[in-house]
């Protein structure tokens, strides 16, 4: 039973990575159609979505280039459509991951600490943190986007810029819970897995939290500075991250079938 459960989450692990890579990849081609379909040739909207996440002045959206303006808010309304699908991915990816760091060990005692329930509570919590913070951020992002449309600029005025800061808690809720969610995992891999003889899994051990120390440290500071670039740099290190975690997935199924295989 032990060694079942832990091979369902390693797949159910497989299954969301696959997902959350195939939306994120979805996130640049509906933002790339976007601009075909508005004959957007040579303009692309740059960090314009993180600067929007981060409640900070979206320069690609100022100006009176109504063209450029136009077709920056079409990419960004393509990016929040395609975002629902890879929120949904990307949280049901954390919390397989505490679920599968909570089954147990095929040769742990019911009794091992190792098979905790907190930390599927843990990861219920961070995922469900993720999900209603990005989906929140996305419905505050439309009614912003909304604002920035050239004519609701000529009536309103400023009301983009002055309604920008609402942002900024909003957002720190879903990179704050991505980045303690990084340190907690990397955190139960070291406690866990760095004490087995099997030298995968000790490497694995010890590779996992040093890319977590990346991912909140970047994830952080971008929330302090309000710096889009940083975020940038975090989500690449939550990439390694996660890509390290699917590939000790890989092994678990692989491992546990050739385990599990009647011998010839």
């Amino acid at each position: 039973m032990p060694r079942s459960r832990r091979r369902l989450w390693a797949v159910i692990v497989l299954l969301a990575g696959i997902a959350t890579i195939l939306s994120g990849r979805g996130l640049g081609a509906a933002a790339e159609a976007a601009l075909r379909r508005n004959h957007c040739e040579g303009i692309r909207p740059g960090w314009s979505m993180l600067q929007l996440e981060l409640g900070v002045p979206v320069p690609a959206l100022q100006g009176n280039d109504a063209h450029k303006v136009g077709c920056v808010l079409a990419a960004l309304w393509a990016d929040l459509h395609a975002d629902f699908a890879f929120l949904l991915s990307y949280s049901l990816l954390v919390f397989a991951i505490f679920g599968f760091l909570a089954s147990p060990a095929e040769d742990s005692p019911p009794s091992s600490p190792t098979g905790h329930r907190w930390l599927l509570a843990a990861g219920a919590a961070l995922s469900t943190a993720m999900l209603l913070g990005d989906a929140l951020e996305n419905h505050t992002a439309f009614r912003l986007l909304e604002l920035a449309e050239p004519a609701k600029r000529a009536l309103f005025g400023g009301a983009f810029e002055e309604a920008l800061p609402a942002m900024t808690t909003i957002t720190s809720v879903k990179w704050a819970a991505l980045a303690l969610s990084s340190l907690l995992i990397g955190a139960v891999y070291l406690l866990r897995w760095l004490p087995d003889r099997r030298r995968p899994l000790a490497a694995l051990a010890l590779l996992l939290p040093v890319l977590s120390v990346p991912v909140a440290f970047f994830f952080f500071r971008a929330l302090a500075h309000g710096d889009p670039t940083l975020l940038a740099k975090g989500m690449t290190w939550l990439m390694y991250f996660w890509i390290a975690i699917l590939l000790h997935a890989v092994w678990m199924v692989i491992g546990m079938g050739r385990r599990a295989a009647p011998s010839v």
